[in-house]
């Protein structure tokens, strides 16, 4: 007896949606994967270069610097996980988005640690060091 909400026929494969075909060409998608690190990189420099003059926009600054840091995730997942110069490009930006979270913390100790926007930072920091180092391209190399 078939079930009361189908027609008595079964669907024996469903056949997936295809991906647009510029992720499907490899000339391109490297590209792409690397002008979204630059600008990941370039939204989250000015972040945090404004973040700590401003301090009442301190959570809308967070909140911005965490949608960079997703952002730089998916290109670095674009670009970063296939070539060498993708990672080293990847792990250029990390260096310094954390060089200038020290420079923060060398310049006013006391301010930097009471702001919310260098926690913040620093966390999202951490997460994506800790998901680039499980990346299939640094798991090869050990």
């Amino acid at each position: 007896m078939p079930h009361p909400f189908t027609s008595g026929h079964e669907i024996t494969a469903i056949r997936p949606h295809p991906h647009p075909k510029l992720f499907l060409i490899r000339t391109v998608h490297p590209f792409w994967g690397a002008v979204v690190l630059l600008a990941a990189w370039l939204i989250g420099q000015v972040m945090l270069t404004l973040a700590f003059d401003a301090a009442e926009q301190s959570i809308a600054s967070a909140c911005i610097f965490v949608g960079a840091c997703a952002v730089w995730w998916t290109g670095y997942g674009m670009f970063g996980t296939r070539t060498r110069a993708g990672n080293a490009i990847g792990w250029l930006g990390l260096g310094l988005w954390v060089l200038s979270l020290f420079g923060a913390l060398l310049t006013d100790v006391q301010y930097s640690v009471t702001h919310v926007f260098f926690w913040v930072a620093v966390t999202s920091l951490v997460a994506l060091i800790a998901g680039v180092a499980r990346t299939p391209l640094m798991r090869k190399r050990r």
